[in-house]
């Protein structure tokens, strides 16, 4: 693994740090867009690197995936009100990130090991509905979903929740409602708080060079 590290040190590219304001006053829905179009830029950061986690089959490359983003970069909740999506350079960068952001780098790393995905919003409290977790769906040739939850602690497995919308990247439309399903009881981090009204969403990244780092978005008093 410390080789792969010093690979991925090598191979990620890095961001410029560049800003653009997107939205002003986002809702939920305008989060999810931006993750979504956030993945759209994503691939370029990974290309050179994803090659070097490909494995003997599809299930073991899909399990380096997630093994890689769970050991190297460390889950850090945002700041109430500070919602931040980055590029994989920039969160491979700071070695720490939210599930926006991982699932992100995950999503570079799957389109660029040539995998269908979608990336899943799960919501856990009926009584909190504006708070939810987000991660990446792979799609073997046969038609089994994997999942790459790199925030989770196990590989494969999502935690029981209330209910969740599917999201394809490519589209962008909203796939299906999933209906709640049985797996850990508990969850081993907090849910992304997605809170609707007062948001300022900015997308950095470098226009002419195609190059993206993150995205604020941040409470309005």
């Amino acid at each position: 693994m410390k080789r792969l590290a010093n690979i991925a040190k090598r191979y990620i590219q890095p961001s410029t740090n560049r800003v653009e304001v997107l939205h002003h006053q986002a809702d939920v829905k305008d989060i999810i867009e931006t993750i979504l179009h956030a993945d759209g830029m994503s691939a370029q950061f990974t290309r050179r690197f994803a090659p070097y986690l490909k494995d003997k089959d599809d299930y073991r490359t899909l399990k380096n995936i997630w093994s890689f983003v769970r050991r190297y970069i460390r889950y850090e909740r945002d700041q109430a009100g500070n919602e931040v999506i980055k590029s994989p350079g920039r969160t491979w960068a700071d070695r720490f990130a939210d599930c926006k952001s991982m699932s992100v780098m995950v999503g570079s790393l799957l389109k660029n090991l040539g995998f269908r995905y979608f990336y899943r919003v799960a919501f856990y409290d009926s009584d909190n509905p504006q708070q939810g977790h987000i991660y990446p769906v792979a799609i073997l040739p046969g038609g089994e979903k994997v999942i790459i939850d790199a925030v989770h602690h196990s590989f494969d497995e999502e935690v029981t929740f209330w209910r969740a919308d599917d999201y394809n990247p490519s589209t962008g439309e909203r796939q299906e409602d999933v209906a709640a399903v049985a797996g850990p009881a508990t969850l081993p981090w907090m849910p992304w708080a997605m809170i609707a009204g007062g948001l300022t969403l900015m997308y950095w990244y470098n226009q002419r060079a195609n190059d993206q780092s993150k995205l604020h978005t941040r409470c309005r008093s």
